[in-house]
């Protein structure tokens, strides 16, 4: 289980802004210029709700308007706890033989409350992944009519802000560095979407053309 706490600073315009639309929000700079937000937080203090959400997953939760769009993915067998401390001794080559549900969660901004839970596959891995690393690491991106969710080797879903499934495509699973799994954001530039691929056997940049792809 994680949990999903909103600070203050989301519900305040960012760099006059209402939208955060990417992993390190929409100038991909990680800071807002807004004056007024705080700069000290807990997991009590400047928080205005939080939420528990099923499953684990280490993506950075995005926003367009009033909604809060993120993804995680459920072990149905038994998943190992990280563990405090560097990354020596997690490597976890092996590939979990348990059924995983990778799923895609819309929350209203103002409340927590989880407006629709779509679930995009459900199946075996096809990659191990480190201690601390998890299944759904790659943020998602929106550009305000679809929510364009990569979950590495697993693949990239395209849903609508309702929850309906565009499209999706297949990626194929590659070796990664002591099997530790991916964990790169998908890039939104105008009508692309970039997505690194990056592996021990096949590293690559793709883009796709999302105005032939919504045809």
């Amino acid at each position: 289980m994680r949990a999903i706490i909103l600070f203050l600073t989301l519900l305040l315009p960012i760099s006059g802004q209402q939208n955060w639309p990417a992993f390190r929000g929409a100038d991909s700079r990680g800071i807002s210029e807004n004056p007024d937000l705080p700069d000290t937080w807990s997991s009590t203090e400047n928080v205005a709700w939080k939420t528990d959400i099923p499953g684990r997953g280490w993506s950075s939760p995005v926003v367009w308007g009033k909604r809060v769009f993120l993804t995680t993915v459920v072990n149905l067998g038994d998943t190992e706890n990280p563990k405090k401390g560097l990354y020596f001794g997690g490597n976890r080559l092996e590939i979990p033989d348990t059924v995983h549900l990778w799923k895609v969660l819309c929350l209203d901004l103002d409340s927590g409350k989880i407006l629709w839970d779509k679930e995009v596959h459900r199946g075996k891995p096809k990659s191990s992944i480190h201690l601390k690393n998890s299944y759904a690491s790659e943020t998602p991106v929106t550009d305000g009519k679809h929510v364009y969710c990569y979950f590495g080797s697993q693949g990239l879903y395209a849903l609508d802000l309702e929850g309906n499934l565009i499209w999706s495509k297949e990626v194929p699973a590659y070796k990664t560095r002591y099997g530790w799994g991916t964990a790169s954001a998908p890039v939104l530039h105008k009508d692309n979407l970039y997505l690194v691929n990056d592996n021990e056997e096949k590293s690559s940049l793709i883009a796709l053309n999302l105005s032939l792809i919504h045809i």
